[in-house]
């Protein structure tokens, strides 16, 4: 076992434990409510079908880290699945944070902007290089 390794997994669970609480935070900063409020019904239900969807999401990776940084660690099988699905799932997000999103909304909270990107870039990596060594096991 390698306790660096492994420490980088750790890592990796708190860092999406944080990106979770932040999809409990943002929705007030950016008003989801009152932005939401001219959709129609069924685009909100489908806003916040996906919201809590995300939030399961994270969750699911984020105990996968915790509970299983060691089969991560040496990934074979399905792990190894969840590392590609994970390691393409967070570079896509690098991508659409960085070229996508809306920039105006970067400046205006520049902080919150740099934080996010480094959390995306560090699972992104993690993930990647999982995989890649799990492809090369």
């Amino acid at each position: 076992m390698n306790t660096v390794g492994i420490w980088m997994i750790w890592l990796a669970g708190i860092d999406l434990g944080c990106v979770m609480v932040a999809n409990f935070i943002v929705p007030r900063m950016l008003r989801y409510r009152e932005n939401l409020a001219t959709c129609d019904l069924s685009v909100q239900n489908v806003f916040w079908s996906h919201a809590f969807h995300t939030v399961l999401l994270l969750l699911g990776m984020m105990m996968g880290c915790f509970l299983y940084a060691e089969e991560l660690w040496l990934p074979q099988g399905a792990v190894l699945g969840g590392c590609i699905f994970m390691a393409g799932f967070w570079t896509i997000k690098v991508f659409m944070h960085l070229f996508f999103f809306n920039r105006e909304l970067k400046r205006r909270y520049p902080a919150f902007n740099l934080i996010f990107l480094a959390a995306f870039v560090y699972l992104a990596a993690v993930f990647t290089c999982l995989s890649v060594k799990g492809v090369l096991l």
